[in-house]
């Protein structure tokens, strides 16, 4: 940008809002239900960006899961914690984050909180074993099953907590 003319004042340096403290989601009490092996293979027929609020989770031909929101142009916030059952999560990858998006590492695996309208969020991971996965779904404050798509078969769970492992593997 060009400097000002010598004749206007520069304009004050604006810092940027600052973020509200990250508070991690809380954990579910229930147990969690595991998914058949394999459910979370290949991605769901459904994901669009533009598609109405929901969680959609697959896991890749290489072996990487991804895990993507979308909100169909209206707010909403998606919470979640997730881990592996054997092994750690790796080389997590946000796509496409905001300000207020976080993906963090917990004391217990990964926790993240994105506020998203109107396109896709999310991000990318894989596991150094190859080994099952637990998640823990919020979406706008509570577990919203009827909003969770895993694999191409869109395997929804009975509610947020859940595992799902790789065809082969156990918990």
């Amino acid at each position: 940008m060009p400097p000002p003319p010598e004749d206007q004042p520069a304009p004050p340096d604006v810092p940027p809002a600052a973020q509200a403290e990250f508070v991690e989601p809380p954990h579910s009490r229930s147990l969690p239900e595991l998914l058949p092996p394999g459910a979370g293979t290949g991605r769901p027929p459904g994901f669009e960006p533009d598609a109405p609020a929901a969680y959609w989770i697959w896991q890749g031909p290489q072996g990487d899961w991804r895990v993507r929101t979308t909100t169909a142009r209206s707010l909403h916030v998606f919470r979640g914690r997730l881990h592996g059952t054997t092994g750690s999560v790796v080389n997590v990858h946000p796509t496409r984050t905001e300000f207020r998006d976080r993906v963090r590492r917990a004391r217990d695996g990964w926790v993240f909180d994105f506020r998203s309208a109107g396109h896709a969020d999310g991000f990318t991971f894989a596991t150094d074993d190859n080994g099952c996965l637990r998640f823990d779904l919020q979406l706008g404050g509570g577990p919203e099953p009827k909003r969770i798509f895993v694999g191409h078969d869109e395997v929804q769970p009975k509610s947020g907590h859940f595992i799902v492992c790789p065809k082969g593997k156990a918990p």
